[in-house]
């Protein structure tokens, strides 16, 4: 299976090349644009924490990016977020500490390549009393939450009749980890009238699942963005993902064979040395038998990115979920760094 997984790598990797080549010629033209005019303000880069999405490739906004020809950046993030939902046909309570290590190459100031490795694990956690209590001090329906004792680790579902098919009294066992391969290309810098336009390709291989059979096929996901600076420096940033996944079937669940993933970001640029960032991120629903995790999950992130000497950068930003509360994450917190150099 790893020799397999080796092998696609090893073509994509080669397919690389002739963009490379491709890419060489463009440095001179783009150094006479101000390509980074349209983007300056980055947005937050955090995959879907929904139920469904945190066991495959889950991608994030496809927008264009600020990595100069030959520098890299290396970038460590992670995601804490709880989850809560309880109905008719399924329980679900645990948080999951979804983490990230990526690695990108300006390989022209219109190619970048990036390789990352993401580890999502679940456990009990030890947000449910703080969440209980914001819900009681602005008059949220708990529920059921405070019917349950606080930061359990379990998932179960029921058919149609009440019968259950499928329990974990440990969710730790859906712990995942997941290698990507991600080539972006920038297509346009955009004006001060037209925005700047981005594409891009990832693959994406499961290289740890407690699913059998999952890795053999990778999921792909193609994508394409916009960026545009707005009046008061903000920037507005949106990008659709269409995702093909290798496997259908997680257990006793079915999966559809692919979704699309919608972005919706704007970032004003505070000072000098920050921003601060709100978007919106849609996922079409995935699994199939379960009704209200066939529904699209919709997550609100809140936060600013703050840049630091050295090439150095720091985020801090709030999950919320709006509109499909049974198949979004309940509420998370995300920090990241990066290193430029």
């Amino acid at each position: 299976m790893r020799m397999k997984r080796c092998a696609v790598a090893g073509r994509f990797l080669t397919a690389l090349a002739a963009a490379t080549a491709m890419a060489a010629g463009q440095g001179t033209a783009a150094a006479a644009v101000d390509v980074t005019r349209n983007f300056a303000a980055a947005p937050l880069s955090i995959p879907s924490q929904s139920p469904a999405q945190t066991l495959r490739l889950a991608p994030g906004p496809s927008v264009a990016r600020d990595i100069p020809a030959g520098e890299w950046h290396v970038q460590v993030s992670s995601a804490w977020s709880n989850i809560w939902a309880q109905e008719r046909q399924y329980l679900m309570d645990y948080e999951v500490a979804d983490s990230v290590l990526s690695i990108s190459y300006g390989i022209s100031r219109r190619w970048a390549l990036e390789a990352a490795v993401q580890n999502r694990s679940y456990f009990g956690g030890a947000m449910d009393g703080f969440i209980e209590a914001f819900h009681n001090l602005v008059g949220v329906d708990q529920d059921g939450r405070d019917k349950v004792p606080n930061d359990q680790n379990q998932v179960v579902l029921r058919d149609t009749d009440g019968t259950v098919v499928f329990g974990l009294d440990d969710a730790s066992v859906l712990n995942n980890t997941q290698l990507r391969l991600s080539l972006s290309h920038l297509l346009t810098p955009g004006t001060r009238l037209l925005p700047a336009l981005s594409i891009s390709a990832t693959l994406g291989w499961l290289l740890e699942s407690p699913f059998s059979d999952d890795g053999e096929r990778p999921d792909v996901s193609f994508g394409m963005g916009l960026s545009k600076r707005l009046p008061a420096r903000i920037y507005l940033h949106h990008s659709v993902n269409y995702t093909i996944f290798g496997e259908t079937h997680l257990g006793v669940c079915s999966m559809r064979r692919a979704g699309f993933t919608v972005f919706t970001g704007l970032a004003w640029r505070y000072g000098p040395r920050c921003d601060m960032v709100l978007q919106h991120l849609f996922s079409e629903g995935l699994a199939q038998q379960v009704w209200d995790l066939r529904d699209a999950s919709h997550e609100v992130h809140l936060g600013g990115v703050w840049r630091l000497d050295g090439g150095r950068s720091f985020s801090l930003a709030v999950i919320e979920n709006i509109i499909a509360y049974h198949n979004s994450p309940d509420f998370g917190v995300h920090l990241s760094f990066g290193w430029s150099y």
